[in-house]
């Protein structure tokens, strides 16, 4: 058969089962809804009320599909293919039979599509069944007044729900997280942190549909009002009494109790043979009237006695022990009858040192008691340096403190800042460090630091030299950025030395440990040559490590407001998640130190560090609407914020990146470094109200003419006192409307790795 007639015969089958198909019923059926109403994010169903006919014939299929329209039938949407956007959560379909539709939004429309194909023609007939409506009731948009779903309370106190409303006709019912219905006033709740789920159940009032239910959460924290308004106070022993024998003696007591913290008496031992011939100093507790204490005031609590350690040869055994002290009066102390050792005496150092040279200055601490542990009375200390070895040693002996928590009154706080602590070393420190003069005498301690230890220790003997430990460490911790300490990294010189910041109050967590160093040849170009990987800082609350971090995991900050001219600084910092009061900065792995190079510590301090959401660096400029909140991220209830504007008045050189390269603005303009900047009056940001851990401030005006140097300042709150610096923040501030969400200001909390 040739290709013609093939083609003649195909043509006319086509023809006769076309017209089969035409030329019988055709009918899309009908469809209905269960439910023609339905509630916010709700669920319905759109069965099959009628079957689609059509009659068959060789080859001939039928199929169904459903579609929907969201504006009223202008357009059509297959749900086989999308889910619709934002109308449909999901939706799940049983053939042509029934089609559930769950999350709607919105109104909807739905249609079911029939079809009837052929093998050899396709679809040969379309039609659809008259749509149906689903009416999607608006959300019911619960609200609390003034806005606020978080609250905080004393401990003790009552706390009366709030009445929520909602847009729609409603009945609340008000469970915890456990289920049970609380309603009205809450008290007697222990400190913690409690949720509340509010439910909002719609009535039949005014049209409404009832029975739809919406739910919010409210937080709830109840605090002890202690935690906030404590402060830590020290008493220092004020009076000492020296004791020696054989060739030993104690130099400069008076040192030990003068109130410099820098300051010490000398313990020297002479050559003793078998522990004949010891040397001491005995330290006393008074009140501020300038009387004793008398030993039962201060039984049960626990002393602790700033201690260096200094020899000139290896020493094998000896050291140091303490033990408590109960004297009649001040005018016993110097005497053996009236003035007795009280406890068992605790050994401080002994047997093989962990700690190699006389410039180890730690802190011991203990509570004097008996041999059983029972607390005993005691209002001294005495330590005693002794030796087993015909070996001359030396101890210092700082001070001695007592360390209480006192409750403060935010309104009246004098604030760190009125108490200056102030030492005088008695060893000079240089009045010029790397061309630049900095304060010597006296130096002044930044807000932070109530003192610093410092030393070196390692898992062997060495001798001890004039390179192994840290020099100048005061230097680290004063307000000065352009003195520093110094670790020796020299050829030789490969001990494991520390420096340990111990700070006044305790940093809660999202504050961050701020650290400025450097080398003599690093810069922040060359940060890798600081090794920072051979570095770390471990964190204690009291004396209990309670993490540790290398400082490469650190970040890079900013130098602008700093005014750290010099290239080789660098500042960096690091939130933690956890309350600490003492951080120690260490070498601990002195097989990667680049020999030659000595590595500075310019300052450390606690600083709150914050950045808008997104940013990584907060050199970025970021744009803000002045027609929305500015909402920062509250770190705990016991911080708070002044928020204002200030103009920069001075700009440096064009900032540059770790590799070199300028730095510009998304503009393509280049950022430079801030010199100086200036606050603008009556810029202070009115709050506005709380919720969801955030504080919202109101932005009242756009300081055009500031434009191109305006920032955020933001001032941490402390006790109603400012705590760390200001945070400068680069903005651009533009008018636009109210549907503009500014970004989060977040502090970047993390645990530690």
């Amino acid at each position: 058969m040739n290709g013609s007639i093939k083609k003649y015969i195909y043509s006319i089958f086509t023809l006769l089962v076309f017209g089969l198909v035409y030329g019988q019923t055709f009918n899309p059926g009908t469809i209905a809804v269960e439910r023609a109403n339905t509630c916010y994010n709700g669920s319905v169903a759109v069965n099959n009320l009628v079957a689609g006919t059509a009659a068959g014939g060789l080859g001939v299929t039928t199929a169904y599909l459903w579609e929907l329209s969201s504006d009223n039938g202008a357009t059509w949407r297959n749900f086989t293919n999308e889910s619709a956007g934002e109308v449909l959560v999901d939706f799940l379909i049983d053939g042509g039979n029934k089609i559930t539709i769950n999350g709607l939004k919105k109104t909807i429309l739905v249609r079911r599509q029939f079809s009837r194909s052929t093998l050899l023609g396709g679809v040969t007939n379309l039609d659809y069944s008259p749509a149906v409506t689903v009416q999607v009731q608006q959300q019911n948009i619960i609200s609390f007044p003034d806005g606020r779903n978080s609250f905080a309370i004393q401990q003790g106190t009552n706390f009366t729900l709030p009445t929520a409303t909602g847009s729609l006709p409603s009945t609340f019912q008000i469970t915890d997280r456990a289920g049970n219905i609380v309603s009205g006033v809450i008290s007697n709740l222990p400190k913690g942190e409690y949720y509340f789920t509010y439910k909002a159940t719609t009535t039949s009032t005014g049209g409404t549909l009832a029975g739809c239910e919406s739910f919010a959460t409210l937080q709830l924290i109840v605090y002890d009002l202690n935690n906030c308004n404590l402060t830590k106070q020290r008493r220092y022993a004020t009076n000492q009494h020296g004791w020696a024998s054989g060739l030993s003696a104690v130099n400069n007591a008076g040192n030990s109790v003068n109130g410099d913290r820098s300051q010490y008496a000398t313990l020297a031992g002479g050559v003793v043979l078998l522990g004949i011939g010891t040397v001491g100093i005995d330290l006393y507790f008074t009140k501020p009237d300038g009387t004793l204490y008398t030993g039962e005031e201060l039984r049960n609590k626990k002393v602790t006695i700033k201690l260096g350690e200094q020899y000139s040869v290896l020493k094998l055994i000896g050291g140091i022990s303490v033990v408590g002290r109960n004297a009649a009066n001040l005018a016993a102390i110097n005497t053996s009858s009236n003035a007795l050792n009280s406890g068992n005496t605790f050994s401080v150092k002994g047997g093989l040192l962990d700690l190699l040279k006389g410039d180890n200055v730690f802190e011991y601490s203990f509570i004097p008691a008996a041999s059983n542990g029972a607390a005993v009375p005691y209002n001294g200390v005495r330590i005693i340096l002794s030796s087993l070895l015909g070996v001359a040693d030396q101890a210092t002996v700082f001070h001695a403190y007592i360390e209480d928590e006192v409750e403060i009154n935010p309104g009246t706080n004098s604030c760190a800042n009125n108490n200056p602590i102030t030492v005088n070393p008695p060893v000079a420190y240089p009045a010029t460090q790397n061309g630049v003069n900095v304060v010597n005498s006296p130096i002044t301690l930044n807000q932070f630091v109530e003192d610093v230890n410092w030393g070196n220790t390692t898992a062997g003997l060495n001798l001890a030299t004039a390179l192994s430990t840290v020099n100048y460490p005061y230097y680290a911790v004063d307000n000065d950025y352009n003195s520093f300490a110094v670790f020796n990294t020299t050829a030789g010189v490969l001990n494991q030395q520390f420096l340990n910041v111990r700070f006044r109050q305790n940093a809660r967590p999202g504050d961050q440990v701020q650290i400025t160093l450097g080398t003599e040849n690093a810069s922040i170009l060359t940060l890798g040559l600081l090794n920072l990987s051979s570095y770390r800082i471990k964190y204690y609350l009291g004396d209990t490590q309670v993490g540790t971090q290398t400082l490469d995991q650190f970040k890079l900050l900013d130098l602008g407001l700093l005014r750290l001219t010099q290239g080789q600084k660098i500042v960096i910092s690091s939130p933690i998640s956890i309350p600490f009061d003492k951080v120690q900065i260490e070498q601990f792995n002195t097989v990667n130190v680049n020999l030659g190079n000595q590595f500075y510590v310019y300052d450390v301090r606690i600083n709150p560090q914050m950045l808008f959401e997104g940013q990584t660096d907060p050199k970025q400029i970021t744009t803000v609407c002045a027609a929305d909140y500015l909402a920062i991220q509250t770190m705990d209830y016991c911080t708070t914020y002044d928020v204002s504007f200030a103009e920069v008045t001075e700009f440096g050189e064009q900032l540059r990146n770790e590799q070199g390269q300028p730095i510009v603005d998304s503009q393509g303009n280049p950022i430079l470094s801030i010199v100086s900047v200036n606050d603008i009056p009556n810029s202070q940001l009115k709050f506005s109200h709380y919720g969801s851990n955030m504080a919202y401030y109101e932005i009242d005006r756009m300081y055009n003419e500031y434009q191109g140097r305006l920032v955020i300042k933001i001032q941490t709150k402390r006790q109603g006192c400012n705590y760390g610096d200001a945070q400068y923040l680069r903005v651009n501030l533009i008018n636009c409307n109210d549907a503009v969400v500014n970004p989060i200001i977040k502090t970047g909390v993390k645990s530690f790795k």
